[in-house]
């Protein structure tokens, strides 16, 4: 729990650092969490499942393309296509979920 509070406060501080806005941080933060976690929550309310060891990579890997989305929009200074990080990484929620559901 010790080593879970100093991630999540390294984390906390360089995001504070990186984005001085609140506003701006919250709309980060969404735009990199939500295409993870939405259709996973989503899929409770179905008779769909996914197994044990299909539902981390189907949570993480959005996420993960979010965030080398938002970063390589800020080496570059856009998103290429003007194409927020909240949309390929609900992309790749979308085909992980329709592959592992057959």
């Amino acid at each position: 729990i010790r080593k879970g509070l100093v991630v999540m406060a390294f984390i906390a501080v360089l995001l504070a650092l990186s984005i001085p806005s609140v506003v701006k941080l919250w709309y980060v933060i969404g735009s990199i969490i939500v295409p993870g976690i939405l259709l996973p929550f989503l899929m409770t309310f179905t008779k769909m499942k996914l197994n044990d060891r299909k539902i981390i990579p189907t949570l993480l890997i959005p996420v993960i393309t979010a965030v080398s989305w938002f970063y390589y929009g800020k080496i570059i200074g856009h998103y290429p296509g003007n194409i927020e990080p909240f949309y390929p990484g609900m992309f790749i929620s979308i085909v992980l979920i329709g592959i592992w559901k057959k």
